[in-house]
């Protein structure tokens, strides 16, 4: 793939729209012990912290939207109002799967998306009250425990879609509160020095390997017209004294139009931004909540939710033709980072409004979820 230019990760604004590539995350119920005796978390205790302030979670089989740590507006960020329902009746209506292959239709209005993006129409209605992950499918199936999985893998790739940046901002604006306000250490539990984090910042990356891009459609105004043909040539050189033959190819596909076209993805689809820390053994690994957007379906074991970690490279292993980006588990990293953790933010990292408003929503409600737990443990 072509070296291409992005633009910083504060400076990509995210759209609000499974594959599955599972490495499970083995983690443990967080207990917070740690908080009174040392004020240290782990990393998997962080990402606790972040999953149970956003939005769903599940305990055992149940999947709930838990705000007994009081979040800011009763509301938990990430809550999606959204319910998935069957495409138009010419599209296969209620036999239609979860998504429809935009290849099958003539789309003027779709916006462009990269090569290895694979698009499917998803179409969607308003829901008055948060949608549950088992709850996104507006109709019933005939196998109830296949459905759940097939709906849940689809609700995590629609929430996270466009959403990595501001989640992700807000994320990194709690480990700074954490850090910096409450003197509190977060250290890598997946590596036996236990090191602490002593950076964190926020880096972009390109996705390389092919993927399904689910595209938001509201039902509500969305027509399909009559069947529109079109011919595409394609040339074969002959056996025969190497006369080039044409060959034409009809094809029909319905065309379809909605009453607010998609909006336009950044960069095709392919950008994304990822939490990036530093500890003090001079690791470096990134984070990511948002893996289901790209097909990455790893869980964090405690919450059910999306949530993987990767450690890079260290620098004298990378292309240094990359100038210090690596691959790694289908992104190219780039090295560039946004930093968090200096003691003044850079200028124009939180201009977008929207992104500082809801940062700062997830950041009040995972600290809310810590003082909770917390507070919990010391009535006992």
């Amino acid at each position: 793939m072509p070296r291409t230019r992005v633009r910083e990760p504060w400076r990509t604004r995210p759209q609000r729209g499974l594959a599955s590539t599972v490495k499970p995350v083995q983690m443990q119920e967080p207990s917070f012990e740690l908080v009174k005796t040392a004020c240290s978390l782990s990393i998997s205790e962080f990402a606790y912290l972040v999953a149970a302030g956003v939005g769903a979670t599940r305990r055992g089989s149940t999947w709930s939207l838990d705000r007994r740590h009081g979040p800011p507006r009763d509301r938990l960020p990430m809550s999606f109002f959204t319910r998935v329902v069957a495409a138009p009746t010419q599209l296969g209506g209620m036999a239609a799967p979860l998504h429809v292959d935009a290849s099958r239709i003539d789309a003027p209005q779709m916006p462009q998306f990269a090569p290895n993006a694979h698009v499917a129409l998803v179409f969607i209605e308003p829901s008055q009250t948060p949608v549950l992950p088992h709850e996104v499918r507006q109709a019933p199936s005939a196998h109830p425990c296949t459905h759940d999985i097939e709906a849940e893998r689809l609700y995590w790739s629609l929430v996270s879609t466009d959403s990595c940046e501001v989640l992700h901002t807000g994320a990194l604006l709690t480990m700074r509160a954490l850090v910096q306000s409450r003197r509190i250490t977060i250290y890598d539990d997946a590596h036996p020095d236990r090191s602490p984090i002593v950076e964190f910042g926020m880096v972009n990356a390109l996705r390389v390997s092919a993927f399904t891009r689910h595209v938001l459609v509201p039902i509500a105004g969305c027509t399909v017209q009559d069947h529109i043909a079109s011919s595409s040539g394609h040339s074969k050189a002959g056996e025969q004294h190497g006369v080039q033959r044409h060959y034409a190819r009809r094809t029909e596909r319905l065309r379809v139009r909605f009453a607010q076209a998609p909006r336009v993805a950044n960069h095709g689809g392919v950008l994304h931004q990822l939490i990036w820390v530093r500890t003090a053994s001079n690791r470096e690994i990134v984070l990511d909540f948002t893996g289901p957007q790209f097909g990455i379906d790893d869980r964090l074991a405690s919450t059910g939710t999306p949530f993987w970690r990767e450690e890079l490279p260290p620098w004298h292993e990378r292309d240094p033709s990359w100038n210090g980006a690596t691959q790694l588990r289908g992104f190219e990293v780039m090295s560039q980072v946004a930093s968090f953790s200096s003691p003044q933010l850079p200028e124009g990292l939180l201009d977008d409004g929207m992104h500082a408003y809801v940062g700062d929503w997830i950041r009040d409600s995972a600290l809310g979820v810590l003082d909770h737990r917390v507070s919990q443990q010391q009535a006992c």
